[in-house]
């Protein structure tokens, strides 16, 4: 604790993501938003577009009525958000 409080801003156990970590938490944590995960963004941030990565979850989420396309955005549905651990576990 004396160490923390010495430093707070330093810390000791950063953990350095790798480009597929960084996608699936893109995926999930935009997906807890209501405006969902931009499909611009996520091309813009990767330079792959989300369908490429993960086009296959993404249309059976869709059929089961988990996921939607509302123009650029992939959200969850009312139904999808009492599914959303499921759905999200698939992007990681």
């Amino acid at each position: 604790m004396q160490e923390y409080i010495k430093s707070p801003g330093r810390r000791k156990n950063i953990i350095k993501l790798n480009r597929s970590d960084e996608m699936a938490e893109a995926m999930f944590l935009g997906l807890r938003l209501t405006k969902g995960v931009s499909a611009l963004e996520f091309y813009n941030n990767f330079g792959v577009s989300v369908d490429e990565v993960y086009g296959e979850w993404i249309s059976k989420n869709i059929a089961d009525g988990f996921i939607n396309m509302s123009g650029n955005y992939i959200r969850l549905t009312d139904r999808g958000m009492d599914f959303a651990n499921i759905v999200m576990a698939g992007f990681v």
